[in-house]
């Protein structure tokens, strides 16, 4: 939900507003909203009524809209979305803490590496001096990119294929015989390699792709 300016008391941007309504951003009862002292602290936000009828925005799906009500409706929104908000803010943070020290120890241990890895958005191209006709046809190409952290540098790879199809089985076939040789060649003591990706379940957290990867 976007925490517009409907009261003085609620800050307009995320980070303070966690600040203000948990006694901790790092303690995970705090976020879970387990904690006896700070589980109801964001009622002490709540606004005079008026009964003016206000609009703010909110996300349904992947659609901002923009919804009518009072400044009451408006907060009890806030206040029912917040406990699942604080959660993902505070895996989110925990996430990004334990890959930047993933990426650390990478750079300063021989046989370790990090591997970042995600499908871009599918390139688009033409040919040069083709016919009237071809105009219409909309050629792409997919775009797999990956970015290793190790102890002898970094390195950045991209793999274009003429297959369109983002799935978890080109995910396995990029690791296996394109991605992971480049970075053996780039490594060679490898023994450990710590893979992250913040795309999409299906391609990349599945079962399968998860076995698969035990066996490259």
């Amino acid at each position: 939900m976007t925490i517009m300016i409907l009261f003085e008391q609620i800050p307009t941007e995320f980070p303070p507003f966690i600040y203000l309504v948990v006694c901790s951003h790092d303690e995970e009862g705090c976020m879970k909203g387990e904690c006896e002292t700070c589980k109801d602290r964001v009622l002490q936000l709540k606004p005079f009524e008026t009964g003016q009828v206000i609009n703010y925005e909110q996300w349904i799906k992947s659609t901002k809209e923009t919804l009518s009500g009072t400044a009451t409706d408006c907060f009890e929104k806030l206040v029912e979305q917040l406990p699942v908000f604080l959660h993902h803010t505070y895996i989110k943070r925990k996430q990004h803490h334990k890959f930047e020290l993933d990426c650390k120890r990478a750079q300063t241990t021989p046989d370790t590496a990090v591997l970042q890895i995600d499908f871009a958005e599918n390139y688009k191209y033409s040919e040069a001096d083709s016919t009237q006709g071809y105009h219409w046809v909309n050629n792409q190409a997919t775009v797999f990119t990956g970015y290793v952290w190790a102890s002898n540098g970094c390195k950045s790879m991209v793999v274009i294929s003429d297959c369109n199809e983002h799935t978890k089985h080109s995910v396995g076939f990029f690791l296996k015989t394109l991605i992971l040789p480049k970075i053996l060649e780039h490594q060679t003591t490898l023994k450990t390699l710590v893979i992250y990706s913040g795309g999409a379940a299906s391609q990349f957290k599945s079962k399968y792709t998860l076995s698969h990867t035990m066996s490259l």
